[in-house]
């Protein structure tokens, strides 16, 4: 998931997430689905890992590819 393709699926899928909370859900799931879109957005937008950390894998997408 670290090559282009993988961070255009992630801006994707975080905008259908986000779609989702907005329209379809109701009550907590309306945010927590909106949220969870939005830092699925973020971690393909900005090209980095946001759960990386917590696999000992690196934060930075381009550390995973080994361009430092």
């Amino acid at each position: 998931m670290a090559d282009p393709a993988g961070c255009w699926l992630h801006i994707i899928a975080g905008l259908v997430l986000a779609g989702v909370g907005l329209w379809a859900a109701g009550g907590t799931a309306h945010i927590v689905l909106i949220v969870a879109g939005a830092v699925v957005f973020a971690d393909g937008a900005l090209h980095v890992c946001v759960l990386g950390p917590f696999f000992r894998a690196p934060f930075a997408g381009s550390r995973v590819r080994g361009q430092t």
